[in-house]
This record gives C-alpha cells, structure tokens and sequence, in this order.
C-alpha cells in the first residue's frame, strides 16, 4: 500500500480580463489542481516569488508590466528556474513563440485555442513538473543489495 498522499497541483493565472480568467478556471476544473489568479504583471511577480505554483498561465498584454516584462523580472530574481510558464495571447504565434521560449515560457497559445488544446498543453506541462519533483526527492540507489 502506498501512503503517500498525491500531490496537489497549483495554476497561477495572470490575465487582466476577469471573464477569460473565469473562463479558464472552468477549463481547467477537470484537472483538480488549485488555480490563483492576479490581473496584472506587477501582482504576478510577487505571488510567484512568494509562493510559486507550479504552473503559470501567463497573458503578454498586462497592466503593471507586459508578460516579457514578468518573464524577464522572474529570470532576474531566480524565480523562473523553478517556475514553468505557459504564455496565452491574442499575438500571432509564429511571430511570437521564438521570443516567448527565448524569454524563458515553455509554450505559447494563441487566443482563441480550443479547451481540449488548453487542457493537453497544461496536462503536459503538469506531468514533466510532477515527474522531475519525483526524481529531486528519490532517493539515492547504490548498487549494493539491502540485506533481507
């Protein structure tokens, strides 16, 4: 039996349109994870810095600082080693997902995007973080057999 209790996943989401941030905490329902949100780049650096989530969902076009702007403040201060962001925008994507990569997202959706694609990008990134938090607490196997 394995005690271990699963652990909960946390989404940040920085858009300054209250109805698409509900919009997506609908979206994302089905994925059980908890989901804050805060409506400008300036909250958002703040809230990262001081409890980091496991995901950000991140809009370029912000009040208080555009979304490059947090990237770039987060790489600044150390936060975005630890942090995965997910950008969304109305900005073209082939004209945008170089630089947004570069800055440090893992991805880039171009609004609108359908649910199913919100859904498997976010899953994605939430697998790769659960499995590499795995690897950082398992412990060390020596090659020598645990006596019985």
């Amino acid at each position: 039996m394995n005690d271990v209790a699963p652990v909960s996943r946390s989404i940040l989401l920085v858009d300054d349109d209250e109805d698409f941030r509900t919009l997506l905490r609908l979206f994302l329902r089905p994925l059980g994870a908890r989901v804050d949100e805060v409506a400008d780049g300036e909250h958002a650096v703040a809230r990262i810095l001081a409890e980091p989530p496991d995901l950000v969902l991140l809009d370029l076009g912000l009040p208080g600082g555009d979304g490059f702007s947090v990237l770039e403040d987060l790489r600044r201060r150390g936060g975005l080693a630890e942090t995965r962001v997910i950008v969304l925008t109305g900005r073209e994507r082939d004209a945008w997902r170089d630089e947004v990569v570069g800055a440090g997202a893992l991805d880039m959706l171009t609004k609108p995007f359908a649910r199913e694609e919100l859904l498997r990008v976010v899953g994605e990134a939430l697998a790769e973080d659960a499995a590499s938090t795995r690897e950082a607490s398992a412990p060390a196997v020596s090659g020598a057999p645990r006596p019985l």
